[in-house]
């Protein structure tokens, strides 16, 4: 009965499409399944994606509905990899420097995968991304040199115009070689530390191990860079051979990622610090590094140089820190992060490290006053409130970092809305003045009521900065850095209203915000300045006596706090809470 259904199918019915490309869903016409790109995407000269959108980080496979994938097709996969493994290509470095992220994901979370790593792991490059339909006007590249960025429009000019690779290629870097300098920033054998910089001494084993646990406990659970074996292993490595050691066999950028660790490390332990280590020397050993570094644009390279700021930050040097996060900014640009980020699935390497990067750069240009550098806030990458399956569990396990992103996509908005208001005060005469104010009453008002908003809205609770901190040694280290982010924000939203008399504030409630919904921020503005300011410094002082720190320490928040505090107490030397602000100003 089976057999005889199938040969009474009318021959003239339509197939149905399983995974039409996205142009042609958009467009509500038929996708002839072309490969590498369907007619009609090709024509338009667009990228032919086809996307799952219940699952987008999954890859999708075009087939006819009701049947598998074509067995034959897959051999024929298998031959053409062990034929690419065996004969010799034509394809250059640059050509072998993208890979798949799924390919490279599951050799990460392999510390074995060095040994077994193969060249059949190598994209296809007719799947590259970057050799699909789309014709961009300015390509987005990651070659470091001049040739290498000419021969990635020679590899598109051949993809297109149906070109077979011929010629020989050298057996000495394969393909292997390619994938792990792309990983780790170069051949192995190409770095070697220059004479006139030598080597910064690794300190003793105990030492070594305290620093990397206090570090893979505090700053790498805030913003999660760097993989926890990845860096044990380097620090092995540097502690039986040497540093000399890691930098050929795993890179520089490596070797830089575990001097900054251990400065980072030390930072989070700042009551007990080792005495063996000096943290200043060798942060400013990293930052010799950074030179040879920038010679890369891979994604050690990234994390290296993410590394670096957050370390100046920390050592309280903020327009150093500041300048290097517009390098990693960049090299993140450079690699298509932001484009490919939010396909991948969460918890995925490439995923994080984008996403570290971007919501360290926003609390940073906040903390600056500056306009962040990454103008889009690409919502895609922050989950919605609801989420399901491998979603919810990684977002469970994840819970601080996730607080942290949200807090650093709220600062982005808020620190875009000052620094247009300010800018259109910078350009408008004296006449337009009356509009000016007003706008930023309003700002000043919607950015109070957004970050009041976003505090009530905290899950779990017990990391809600305005909630009452009971003191736990496990999650102190993140309320604390989530409590002070929140109160320096509001510091610097609000204490202009400090330097204003109370009826200019009062007509300007009358005025401008009677009846909206941010009219109790602009009243009390003075108050929430003033109340975020004791707040602050009395969390200081709590860690301090507790023996404990934020997980990514500071002094800029206690300063702004002590700031506000002296500016309160002058304007008002007969209120008995100027008096007690003085004796915690002269405690702190």
């Amino acid at each position: 009965g089976g057999g005889g259904g199938e040969k009474a199918a009318p021959t003239g019915k339509r197939r149905r499409i399983n995974y039409a490309c996205d142009y042609c869903r958009s467009r509500k016409t038929r996708c002839d399944e072309g490969q590498p790109s369907c007619h009609a995407c090709s024509a338009a000269g667009i990228e032919c994606v086809t996307r799952n959108r219940r699952q987008p980080w999954l890859d999708v496979r075009r087939h006819e509905a009701g049947r598998v994938p074509n067995q034959g097709s897959t051999a024929e996969g298998r031959s053409r990899q062990q034929r690419q493994e065996d004969e010799p290509s034509a394809v250059g470095t640059h050509s072998a420097r993208r890979v798949s992220y799924s390919s490279l994901r599951a050799e990460d979370d392999d510390p074995g995968a060095e040994t077994s790593r193969q060249p059949g792991a190598v994209q296809s490059e007719n799947d590259r991304p970057e050799h699909s339909a789309r014709l961009p006007i300015i390509q987005i590249d990651s070659g470091n040199t001049p040739l290498e960025l000419m021969t990635s429009w020679l590899d598109l000019a051949r993809h297109r115009l149906r070109i077979p690779p011929a010629g020989p290629r050298p057996r000495a870097w394969s393909a292997r070689n390619s994938l792990h300098a792309n990983d780790m920033g170069g051949s192995p054998n190409e770095w070697t530390l220059p004479r006139s910089l030598g080597t910064w001494e690794i300190p003793e084993e105990g030492v070594l191990l305290s620093l990397i646990d206090s570090f893979l406990a505090g700053p790498n659970v805030l913003l999660p860079l760097l993989q926890p074996e990845k860096i044990k292993h380097a620090a092995h490595a540097a502690s039986q051979d040497g540093p000399n050691a890691v930098a050929q066999q795993s890179g520089l950028p490596v070797l830089m990622q575990m001097y900054l660790v251990l400065v980072l490390g030390h930072a989070a332990q700042p009551l007990h610090p080792e005495p063996d280590f000096d943290a200043q020397g060798c942060l400013k050993y990293s930052e010799s590094l950074l030179g040879l570094i920038l010679q890369q644009s891979t994604l050690e390279a990234l994390r290296a140089v993410t590394l670096l700021s957050m370390a100046l930050r920390c050592h309280d040097n903020l327009a150093a820190a500041g300048h290097t996060m517009s390098l990693a900014v960049s090299m993140g640009v450079a690699l298509g992060l932001p484009r490919y980020s939010a396909r991948l699935p969460p918890g995925e390497e490439r995923r994080s490290t984008w996403m570290s990067v971007f919501a360290f750069e926003k609390l940073l240009s906040f903390e600056l006053g500056r306009p962040s550098l990454i103008p889009d806030d690409y919502p895609e990458l922050i989950p919605d409130t609801i989420v399901t399956g491998a979603a919810q569990r990684q977002l469970a396990s994840q819970p601080v970092f996730e607080i942290v992103l949200s807090l650093a996509k709220l600062l982005g908005e808020v620190g875009r809305w000052c620094v247009q208001v300010s800018r259109k005060e910078d350009d408008r005469s004296d006449e337009a003045m009356a509009e000016v104010v007003r706008e930023k009453v309003r700002t000043t008002g919607l950015s109070c009521l957004k970050l009041m908003e976003w505090a009530s809205d905290v899950c779990p609770s017990r990391y809600r900065p305005t909630s009452d901190l009971f003191f736990d040694s496990r999650l102190h280290p993140f309320t604390s850095f989530i409590a002070m982010q929140y109160h320096t924000a509001m510091i610097l939203v609000t204490r202009n209203s400090l330097l204003i008399s109370e009826k200019a504030i009062r007509l300007a409630v009358d005025v401008i915000a009677k009846d909206e919904p941010w009219e109790s921020a602009v009243r009390n503005g003075q108050s929430i300045a003033v109340n975020s300011a004791r707040i602050i410094l009395r969390l200081f002082l709590e860690s301090s006596e507790l023996a404990s720190c934020a997980a990514l320490p500071s002094l800029s928040s206690p300063l702004h706090a002590m700031g506000v505090l002296a500016v309160f107490a002058v304007t008002r030397p007969g209120s008995r809470m100027s008096g007690m602000d003085r004796e915690l100003l002269k405690t702190a």
